[in-house]
C-alpha cells in the first residue's frame, strides 16, 4: 500500500483543482486550511500539506460530512476527495502525521441494520474481514465514546445503536492507518483517533448489550492493517 500511495502522489496541478473544489465551499476556514500560502502564489513541497489538510477534516464542516458520505457509497475510487485521502496517506508514511497503537480504542454511534446483518453474517461464516470505506472516528476513552452512542440510542427503525472495540493489533506493517487528533480536532477531551479509508479489521466477537435500558450491539475488532485490492 505504501509503495502504491508514493508512486501516485498528487500533482501541482492536482493539489489546485481540489483547491478550487474547496474554495466553493464558501467556508473561510475551510479556504484558509486548504492552502497554506494563503494570498501568496508559492510552489509548496508536499511534506506541507498533510497537517493542514488534517486541520481542514478536524473542522467538521459540511466537507467532513460531503467526503464520508460520498466514500461510503463508493466501491472503487475516492473521486475529487483522492488528492486528500492521498496525502493523508503519505504524511503517515513520512511521519509527518502522528499515529497511535495505544490499543484498546472504542467508538459509539449507530450503523444500518443492513451493514449490522452483513457484519454477523460474516462473522458466523468464519468470512470475517471488516473494512472502512470512509473515515472512522474512535475514542481512547470508553466514556467518551459511550457519550457518543447515548446521543443515537433514539435512531430511526433502519440503523442500530453500536458499541466498537478494537482491541488488539495484528498488523505486521510499520504503518498505521490512523490519525492522532488531538492536535487536529481542537477537542482533546474526545482522545479522538481517526482511522483512515482502507483500514481493515478481523470481527472477533459480536454480541447482545444493554446500555441505558436500550438494545445494543457490540463489535469487538482486531486492527490488521489496510486493505488492498489487487488489479
Amino acid at each position: 500500500m505504501i509503495s502504491e500511495i508514493v508512486l501516485n502522489l498528487p500533482s501541482k496541478e492536482a493539489i489546485n483543482i481540489f483547491k478550487n473544489f474547496i474554495y466553493k465551499y464558501g467556508n473561510n476556514s475551510l479556504s484558509k486550511v486548504v492552502n497554506p500560502s494563503q494570498e501568496k502564489i508559492i510552489d509548496l513541497p508536499l511534506f506541507i500539506y498533510p497537517k493542514f489538510y488534517m486541520r481542514m477534516y478536524g473542522l467538521e464542516t459540511d466537507f467532513y460530512y460531503d467526503i464520508n458520505k460520498y466514500l461510503s457509497n463508493q466501491e472503487n475510487d475516492f473521486g475529487m476527495f483522492n488528492t486528500f485521502v492521498t496525502i493523508l496517506y503519505y504524511g503517515l508514511s513520512e511521519k509527518l502525521l502522528i499515529c497511535n497503537d495505544e490499543f484498546p480504542f472504542y467508538r459509539g454511534g449507530v450503523i444500518s441494520k443492513k451493514e449490522l446483518k452483513i457484519i454477523e453474517d460474516n462473522y458466523k461464516s468464519n468470512k470475517n474481514l471488516y473494512y472502512c470505506k470512509n473515515f472512522l472516528s474512535f475514542s481512547k476513552s470508553e466514556k467518551e465514546a459511550e457519550k457518543f452512542l447515548r446521543k443515537n440510542l433514539g435512531c430511526d427503525n433502519s440503523l442500530y445503536p453500536v458499541k466498537f472495540i478494537i482491541k488488539n493489533n495484528l498488523s505486521n506493517d510499520n504503518l498505521m492507518s490512523n490519525v492522532e487528533m488531538r492536535h487536529y480536532s481542537g477537542i482533546a477531551s474526545e482522545k479522538e483517533v481517526l482511522f483512515l479509508p482502507l483500514s481493515c479489521f478481523k470481527i472477533i466477537d459480536v454480541w447482545d448489550s444493554l446500555f441505558n435500558k436500550t438494545n445494543i450491539k457490540i463489535i469487538k475488532l482486531n486492527y490488521v492493517g489496510m486493505y488492498y485490492k489487487s488489479k
